[in-house]
C-alpha cells in the first residue's frame, strides 16, 4: 500500500469513529464536548500523515 492509499483508508477509518462516537453521545447522552475532542484527535492524526 502506498500513502496516498493509507491516508485515504484512515480517513474513512476517522470518520467512521466519529460517526459512531457521535451516535454513542445521542443516544447515552455523552457530552458533546467529548465528542468533539475525540474529533478534533481523529483529524488531527489524519493532518499528521
Amino acid at each position: 500500500m502506498d500513502n496516498k492509499t493509507k491516508k485515504i483508508v484512515f480517513v474513512i477509518v476517522a470518520s467512521i469513529i466519529s460517526l459512531i462516537s457521535t451516535v454513542v453521545g445521542i443516544v447515552f447522552g455523552v457530552p458533546q464536548d467529548a465528542i468533539k475532542d475525540a474529533v478534533d484527535i481523529d483529524t488531527g492524526i489524519v493532518e499528521t500523515l
